[in-house]
């Protein structure tokens, strides 16, 4: 069967690592059809937390207004894809002044909004949204890097899930 995994992983505290691996020669998807409705995933993600984002047509990523919020880059190997994007959660953004990026400074899902934030929610809306977008029936969440080989991973005694 058709292997739809998406990894999960913290990048910087706060920030949300999406590595999807998807048969893209099996969906018919390119990378640039991949890459855009990968930033679709992500501007319906944010619309649940009331955040307009939108794309820009000369860089890859999600903006808001001419702030980043998402970074999306992919690999692909063999038609699977190997890497997606990164998202703003509710990272120190003062870390972002020590890093280039394209536009402005970055910003966060928890700077564009009022009030509490729940790290499990974003990760449940950003799996419903991939899910409808891309037609997945079922999903899998993973805080480790897969082994596409079949084995299972050993966790190592620093393995936590996100809060």
């Amino acid at each position: 069967g058709h292997f739809r995994r998406l990894h999960v992983v913290d990048a910087l505290p706060g920030q949300l690592a999406v590595h999807p691996i998807l048969p893209l020669t099996r969906l018919r998807l390119g990378v640039v059809e991949y890459i855009r409705q990968l930033q679709r995933v992500l501007i319906g993600l944010l619309d649940d937390f009331t955040i307009r984002a939108q794309t820009d047509p000369d860089h890859a990523g999600v903006w808001v207004d001419d702030r980043p919020i998402a970074f999306v880059g992919v690999a692909v190997r063999d038609g699977v894809s190997l890497f997606g994007a990164y998202l703003n959660v509710d990272v120190d953004l003062t870390l972002s002044r020590a890093v280039r990026t394209i536009g402005g400074p970055a910003t966060s899902i928890a700077r564009g909004r009022k009030g509490p934030l729940r790290h499990a929610l974003v990760r449940q809306r950003l799996l419903e949204h991939f899910a409808e977008s891309f037609g997945f029936a079922r999903t899998e969440l993973l805080f480790h890097a897969p082994d596409l080989a079949g084995r299972q991973p050993t966790p190592s005694p620093q393995e936590r899930p996100w809060p």
